[in-house]
């Protein structure tokens, strides 16, 4: 059977979405983290160290994440990420001031995230056709997208734009609508049929998974995956600091919340229209050269944020529509490249190392690209992710060229073959 679209993976993409609204409503988290502390200097440097902490115990944790997703089943552990959600969420309602406390909460909410996009990735891919894995894994990122033009917004309503209005029940509110987005994401997925691996009992051990990684290594793609981790701490780390800097230094009327706004608008619908439109250009074209076409967007975007810095360019949708088709085109051809070393059996691990590979690289580099920005300008910044992503393409073409050289052999051996069998 080649059939993608059947009931499981519409409830899949239902459930996601529900979760992804409630994770994007957590993008005001700092905001609550400030409140607790009053004084906005010194929160400053607490979130930092919240979101740091959280995200380092986020990648640690992954390979023994991904070996409780080979053992328990992905279904299985989807929905207990949802339940730690819901949990850790509800959590901050006890919270009076920003101690250790704080930094149990932001942990626990990333690690149920880390379950769940471990899991629900490993679903899709057991789930969908061998050869349409990449569009299961783009359609199924659609979720991301959507929610991305849909929670922040939801969010700023609740919260509203003054922080000295914001009071201790409007956070409370905010923590209840995070919960209630997960109840029927919950729900949906006691209607989805059980995965194969959810008959399988192997080992949680590290050295289990370091073996698995290493008995099916996915080659330079891990390398391109790293890279494209450090592209993604751009828009998701810097561009609000990058904005407060060009509504100083920039063009003049040039606003923050314009800024913000107008990127990520770019970002989000250029993504879901190469999603939805070009969802079988993978299979058509080659999954390597759609992803080396989402590298060559990644440059151009990071060059027009650039020009924007530097004050030649004054509109920041570009580099939003520019960056959103190297996500669009990157992200699940890249990821399905990674997946198909590892069986279905082994794929939970797979989803653990691919994703943990995207982190590492978002972590690793983010504090280099602050350490440049603020030594010698956002400009480094940008072109140092433009070099490296560069570099990626480079790297993984000249890898890509052999084998693509190898298969237009083969299909010439084959048509050969087919011809000299139809001779009289």
């Amino acid at each position: 059977m080649n059939r993608l679209y059947d009931r499981d993976f519409v409830l899949s993409v239902a459930s996601q979405t529900c979760f992804m609204i409630a994770w994007t409503l957590t993008a005001h988290y700092a905001r609550w983290i400030s409140w607790l502390v009053g004084d906005e200097s010194a929160a400053k440097e607490i979130i930092g160290n919240v979101m740091g902490f959280s995200m380092i115990a986020g990648v640690v944790t992954r390979p023994w994440m991904g070996q409780w997703i080979n053992r328990l089943g992905a279904r299985v552990v989807w929905g207990a990420g949802y339940i730690v959600f819901i949990l850790a969420i509800l959590s901050n309602l006890l919270l009076e001031e920003a101690d250790w406390t704080i930094y149990a909460v932001r942990v626990s909410l990333v690690l149920a995230a880390s379950l769940t996009y471990g899991a629900s990735l490993t679903y899709i891919t057991q789930n969908a056709p061998a050869d349409r894995q990449s569009e299961a894994i783009g359609t199924f990122g659609l979720s991301g997208f959507l929610a991305m033009l849909i929670g922040p917004r939801i969010g700023d309503v609740i919260l509203g734009t003054e922080a000295a209005s914001r009071s201790r029940g409007d956070f409370d509110f905010l923590f209840y609508c995070v919960a209630g987005a997960l109840v029927p994401a919950l729900i949906v997925l006691f209607f989805l049929k059980p995965t194969p691996a959810e008959h399988r009992s192997p080992s949680v051990r590290l050295i289990d998974f370091v073996r698995t990684v290493r008995r099916h290594w996915p080659g330079t793609i891990v390398f391109v995956m790293f890279i494209f981790g450090a592209f993604l701490g751009v828009p998701f780390i810097f561009l609000s600091d990058l904005a407060d800097f060009l509504r100083k230094e920039g063009p003049e009327g040039a606003e923050d919340v314009q800024l913000v706004g107008r990127f990520f608008m770019g970002y989000a619908l250029t993504a879901i229209a190469i999603r939805i439109g070009l969802r079988r250009a993978p299979e058509k074209f080659g999954r390597r050269k759609v992803m080396l076409l989402g590298l060559l967007s990644v440059i151009v975007g990071m060059g027009s944020l650039h020009w924007i810095i530097i004050g030649e360019l004054h509109d920041i949708l570009f580099a939003g529509i520019c960056c959103g088709a190297g996500h669009g085109f990157t992200f699940h051809t890249m990821t399905s490249l990674m997946l198909e070393r590892f069986p279905v059996e082994s794929r939970g691990s797979g989803s653990a190392f691919s994703l943990m590979t995207l982190d590492f690289g978002t972590v690793a580099t983010s504090p280099i690209l602050g350490w440049l920005a603020d030594r010698y300008g956002y400009s480094s910044l940008v072109g140092s992710v433009a070099l490296l992503t560069a570099i990626a393409f480079v790297v993984f073409t000249a890898v890509s060229v052999p084998i693509w050289i190898d298969r237009a052999r083969n299909r010439r051996a084959r048509a050969t073959a087919d011809g000299d069998s139809v001779e009289p």
